[in-house]
């Protein structure tokens, strides 16, 4: 089993793929402003546009998903600090 971070996992493609994951047997963490986020089995409520830190979190992350609802127009290479 695979644990999963995502981070827009409220609405949209964040939602339907965390309902993905979890259906394959993955535990899926989900991280948002929001604190009633229905279908993860673990929840952060988290501003991803915050300077802090996430709470540590136990076990091992395999995988990372960032799909807040925010977009940022440039090509990877261009994005500053600034514009996460």
């Amino acid at each position: 089993m695979r644990k999963i971070l995502i981070a827009g996992a409220t609405s949209g493609i964040g939602q339907s793929l965390a309902a993905d994951l979890i259906s394959r047997g993955d535990q899926v963490v989900s991280v948002s402003r929001r604190s009633d986020v229905p279908g993860t089995q673990e929840h952060i409520t988290f501003d991803t546009t915050s300077t802090e830190s996430l709470p540590p979190m136990e076990g091992r992350l395999h995988g990372l998903v960032y799909c807040p609802g925010s977009i940022t127009l440039k090509p990877f290479r261009n994005l500053k600090l600034s514009d996460f």
